[in-house]
């Protein structure tokens, strides 16, 4: 049977939430007007990206409980980014990226940028988690400090692909809407995928 829990104990120092979409109206507004990675970072990021997958794909998860379970669980919003990406498979294609860090509180140290826009995008987060199934991966990953990994340290990756929406691009409800296969929660300090 395929492992669909993940828990977050001490040595969780950040989890990532990263949202994939086609379709960039999709994404809200205070989010899109976000830095964008730099070609460094993105360097950077791949070379960090070495960790392993725990939690195989799984297909139109609810993640509609991820912000209020994760702040529950103690992890802070202290980051996030958006980032319009070449699809390597489509090269004449592009996608767009948005990346949420979430900081165990302990070590949350937010900028006094994202502070004074950290309202909008806890609100852009929560309308991207409730407004679609997602296709969820999740990674265990070493977590760097200074570009050197931190021994017995981590960051848990939540990558969410092939968004299944419940509205569609005139605003109208699409009928029937589509159903959730598993629900995401963090309960007790575990991320579990429950199946619905």
């Amino acid at each position: 049977m395929e492992t669909t829990s993940l828990t977050l104990d001490k040595s969780v120092r950040l989890v990532i939430l990263q949202f994939n979409f086609n379709n960039l109206a999709a994404i809200p507004a205070s989010l899109t007007d976000r830095e964008q990675e730099t070609a460094t970072e993105s360097r950077v990021r791949k070379t960090h990206a070495n960790g392993v997958q725990v939690i195989a794909p799984l297909e139109k998860v609810s993640i509609a409980s991820a912000p209020y379970d994760l702040k529950a669980a103690d992890y802070e919003l202290v980051d996030t980014f958006y980032q319009q990406r070449v699809d390597r498979q489509r090269p004449d294609t592009y996608y767009h990226t948005v990346r949420f860090t979430f900081a165990e509180h302990t070590h949350a140290t937010p900028s006094d940028k994202f502070r004074k826009a950290h309202d909008d995008i806890r609100a852009g987060l929560v309308k991207i988690c409730g407004d679609a199934l997602w296709r969820v991966r999740v990674f265990l990953n070493p977590y760097f400090k200074n570009d050197h990994p931190v021994p017995g340290v981590h960051a848990v990756s939540i990558n969410l692909e092939a968004r299944s929406p419940f509205i569609d691009y005139t605003g109208k409800s699409i009928v029937p809407p589509p159903k959730s296969t598993h629900s995401f929660t963090v309960l007790d300090g575990t991320i579990t995928l429950v199946p619905v």
